[in-house]
């Protein structure tokens, strides 16, 4: 990936995302793609960069439930292994992950279809495998929605 600014790619996709901020998703920021908060992270030790998606909050009254579910899909898509579940410590939602691998000829609109794709995904298990399981998260995009719990239910 040497050969690729990640930076000029967020850009690029941040303006076919049609975002505000265009140095927001290079920055690590979430920023909101039909109705998902979504990250992209590369840190030092990290030899590429993982697209976050958010699916929701999972209430603890179905969380055995709910982590069958995903893991049982996990392992009936195991033959795309750049694509995993997982859960975010610090906001303590169900997520997937997307590893990106980028060719020399990477360009920004291709990323931006790539993200789309995943919130669409994060999305479409929002509202079917996980249905009245998780709650959507979107309230974590404004500042001024910090998450509250709410009959068990954080947002």
């Amino acid at each position: 990936m040497s050969d690729i600014n990640l930076a000029d790619l967020c850009r690029e996709a941040s303006a076919a995302l049609n975002q505000s901020n265009p140095d927001a998703l290079a920055q690590g920021e979430m920023i909101e793609v039909d109705g998902v908060a979504v990250e992209l992270h590369q840190g030092e030790d990290m030899p590429v960069p993982v697209l976050i998606a958010e699916i929701g909050a999972v209430e603890a009254a179905d969380e055995v439930q709910v982590f069958r579910n995903v893991l049982r899909v996990q392992l009936m898509t195991a033959q795309a292994p750049l694509l995993r579940f997982g859960y975010h410590p610090v906001r303590e939602t169900l997520v997937i992950t997307q590893v990106l691998k980028f060719g020399t000829a990477a360009t920004g609109e291709a990323l931006a279809q790539l993200i789309r794709a995943t919130c669409r995904q994060a999305a479409e298990w929002r509202s079917s495998l996980l249905a009245g399981q998780v709650s959507d998260p979107f309230g974590l995009l404004h500042k001024d929605n910090a998450p509250t719990e709410a009959a068990g239910v954080r947002a």
